[in-house]
């Protein structure tokens, strides 16, 4: 899901793994000091052939040739070897003492301590076979029996162990009061630091397996495996885990640490893996042989020195260290970047900063925060790295439903979409449905028409024999304009696929220029009588000019604007219809102009819609409407204009 979550465990899980493994080195612990009056110094030397006898070590430290032990890390190398440590303590108070001996360890392979002088008496006898469950008390660290120690008295413990590789191994002189109270703060201590971090721990482990988070549910696993190596640090895991298997002791860093660090390594791989593995394919590759190699190495164990195996995983958690910063942060971009982020992820890398520091640089701290400070380095990185990791899955479950909703909502459009589709096309079928239907009657009207127009047209030109070659003029233009319409209009229902008229392209090819007058002289022969019927004087203006469009377009377009204009004049005296025409620049412009009435700009605007027509109309409405829509369909122009009481003039023009 996120890359963001992913990094920061990355980078909890290597620290806590550094952490565990450098713990403890880092602190100095319980130094000698004086305390209510008792002062102790310390010697020590090195028996690297472990052939030394308690006796021959006294005598070495008598002749002078141990050296002071200022610090509480033993750095033999690799090998085996034989510590000797004698402890000088002198009661200056006036007052006996009641003593206790304590190391900073839970256990150890070999570590004898007795006192010497006149009172010898053996105070801790601890070997690697030694169960937990055989000890005298149940404090975690070793401690010895108590002993007396007269006002003004000295006596000297001598201290035998054995060490192989960098050991912490501090040792303090108590009183029995200061060894009650460090009994009760450690227990103390411990509940409350387990008790919140497993508690922790499994939290986080439900909230991954809730959310189904892979690389939550490797952090998780992360951090609760690093508790079993804190508390295999502290001591609590031979005292509660496996008090009577002695020998998990020495061995279990063995198992622990190469599952450290191999799952931070392949938490790595993961999280690469979820950015862009072929953007970072050294990292990817190496992250995973990374962490095989970590589990392999405890393979060797049989050819190599244990403490070389437990140096060499801390040597393979340092790239895991420069690692696991470049992958979170590189992952922390797949979702959301906050400040707060940033800001975890900063404190995350000092406090590393400064473990590190602690182990390689001698720093002089506070000596309980040297003893918890691998404590409190995990519980901060841990909290920091589960904080950003559950806030950051919780954006992106909110970033899951802000996207949710907007496919909803888009998924909702484009249904809506889809029904307006459908019923567009219905609309459509239906309106091809009606459209074929109108076509069907045009057709039908068409022919049926012609039939009775020629049979007409035969009867009329029998009567006409004895009228004048005008009269048979204005008859013949009459039916043949009724033919040419009955024709026209059976072509417009005879379409094909793509909706052009049969034979459409080939009139319009076919036209031939003619004068405009031919128009003219036949719009005011078709309607001579008509006007003179009327009173009104029809009278027309020749015009030379050549036209090419379709003439009976014009025709039809004439004939309803003069039909109109003859039709709602007022036939008072002087009532006039001009017919005629004027030349534009780029055309022509034929006019049919009136003296009539007139009518408002707004008269004239209904009037253009179909089936509108006068009051005192006989008509259906339709003349203006079949103009502009001729007009519009044949690329030609109508313009209006009219005045109340002064007449109208229409006026269509058309290329030349």
């Amino acid at each position: 899901m996120t890359r963001l979550n992913i990094a920061y465990r990355l980078l909890f899980g290597i620290s806590l793994l550094m952490m565990c493994l450098l713990s403890p080195l880092s602190a100095d612990g319980i130094t000698p000091v004086e305390s209510n009056g008792i002062s102790v110094t310390q010697y020590w030397f090195e028996d690297h052939d472990i052939t030394l006898t308690s006796q021959e070590a006294l005598e070495v430290f008598k002749q002078g040739d141990a050296v002071p032990l200022n610090h509480s890390v033993f750095q033999l190398g690799n090998e085996l070897a034989q510590a000797w440590v004698l402890i000088s303590i002198h009661n200056q108070s006036t007052d006996s003492a009641q003593l206790r001996l304590l190391t900073g360890a839970p256990y150890s392979r070999l570590l004898k301590a007795e006192l010497v002088g006149a009172r010898p008496r053996i105070l801790i006898d601890e070997h690697e076979e030694q169960p937990f469950a055989a000890r005298n008390n149940t404090f975690r660290l070793l401690n010895s029996e108590g002993f007396q120690l007269a006002a003004d008295e000295t006596a000297e413990v001598l201290i035998q162990t054995l060490v192989e590789g960098p050991s912490y191994l501090p040792f303090t002189i108590l009183t029995a009061d200061e060894f009650a109270q460090i009994q009760q703060t450690d227990g103390v201590f411990g509940a409350l630091f387990y008790g919140f971090t497993a508690t922790l721990g499994l939290l986080f482990l439900l909230f991954s397996i809730a959310v189904r988070h892979r690389i939550a549910l490797l952090y998780a696993g992360l951090f609760l495996l690093g508790l079993v190596a804190m508390s295999d640090i502290d001591g609590y895991a031979f005292k509660f885990l496996w008090p009577n298997s002695p020998d998990w002791n020495h061995f279990s860093p063995m198992v622990i640490l190469p599952l450290l660090n191999g799952l931070g390594f392949f938490i790595i791989h993961q999280l690469i893996s979820s950015v862009d593995a072929a953007k970072h394919t050294l990292m990817h590759k190496a992250a995973l042989v990374m962490a095989v190699i970590s589990l392999l190495i405890p393979l060797l164990l049989p050819i190599v020195p244990f403490s070389t195996l437990i140096q060499l995983q801390n040597l393979i958690a340092i790239p895991a260290f420069l690692l696991q910063p470049i992958a979170f942060t590189s992952w922390l971009h797949l979702g959301r970047r906050s400040y707060i982020s940033l800001f975890a992820l900063l404190m995350i890398a000092l406090i590393i900063v400064g473990l590190v520091a602690t182990v390689f640089i001698d720093v002089a701290l506070p000596t309980w925060l040297m003893e918890h400070l691998h404590h409190f380095a995990y519980v901060v990185v841990g909290v920091m790295v589960m904080g950003i990791i559950t806030v950051q899955l919780m954006g992106l479950h909110k970033d899951q439903q802000a996207a949710l909703k907007r496919e909803l909502a888009l998924a909702q459009k484009n249904a809506q979409m889809n029904q307006d589709l459908l019923n567009a096309e219905k609309n459509f079928a239906r309106a091809q449905r009606l459209a074929s239907q109108h076509k069907q009657r045009l057709a039908t009207a068409s022919h049926d028409l012609r039939q009775p127009i020629m049979s007409l047209r035969s009867s009329i030109d029998a009567i006409a024999q004895n009228q004048t070659t005008e009269v048979r003029q204005q008859l013949g233009d009459a039916f043949l304009y009724l033919e040419e319409l009955c024709n026209r209009h059976l072509q417009h229902a005879q379409t094909d696929d793509s909706g052009a008229s049969l034979g459409e392209e080939e009139a319009t090819a076919s036209v031939e220029a003619y004068p405009a007058s031919l128009i003219l002289n036949t719009v005011q022969r078709m309607f001579s009588k008509e006007a003179i019927s009327r009173g009104i004087e029809l009278r027309k203006v020749d015009c030379s000019v050549m036209l090419t469009t379709e003439p009976l377009v014009l025709m039809r377009i004439i004939s309803n604007l003069t039909a109109n204009a003859i039709k709602h004049h007022s036939g008072v005296d002087g009532a006039k219809v001009l017919l005629g025409c004027r030349r534009l620049e780029n055309g022509l412009k034929i006019l049919v102009c009136d003296n009539g009435a007139g009518m408002s700009t707004g008269k004239i605007e209904a009037c253009l819609l179909p089936y509108h027509k006068g009051d005192e109309s006989e008509g259906e409405g339709l003349g203006l409407a079949i103009v502009q829509q001729l007009a519009t369909e044949h690329d030609l122009r109508l313009e209006l204009r009219s005045e109340l009481g002064k007449g109208s003039c229409f006026g269509i023009v058309t290329k030349v």
